[in-house]
């Protein structure tokens, strides 16, 4: 079982994919923007993350989807996190080996990602 923090500002892609990961026995925290994950991952202001992986949407209304993951990784109790990327647009910059999902995407596809990721 993994804690996942879904970074979704698609209310309905992010309810559908919460109930398939709680359903697949992961425990799922949604946040619909960039701050609101910095404040659920315990980042501003710092504390414990709780989170073993975050699926991260790459266009955010508060802030891109790198840059919460480049925040997410620099803070003290996120370096270990976990990163994917979810997105539809074909030509979103991406850091070099990042792991993604390309929208639309099989609910399989996640839960299949998660285990070769070893959670």
């Amino acid at each position: 079982m993994a804690r996942i923090v879904l970074v979704e500002d698609n209310p309905v892609l992010a309810e559908l994919l919460s109930e398939a990961l709680e359903h697949a026995g992961h425990r799922v925290r949604t946040a619909g923007g960039g701050g609101e994950a910095l404040k659920a991952l315990g980042v501003e202001p710092p504390g414990p993350c709780g989170a073993d992986l975050a699926l991260i949407d790459v266009h955010l209304p508060d802030m891109g989807g790198v840059e919460l993951a480049e925040r997410l990784k620099g803070g003290s109790g996120t370096a270990a996190l976990q990163v994917v990327f979810l997105t539809g647009d074909a030509e979103a910059q991406l850091p070099e080996g990042a792991r993604w999902l390309r929208k639309p995407f099989g609910m399989d596809k996640v839960i299949e990602l998660i285990r070769e990721l070893g959670l």
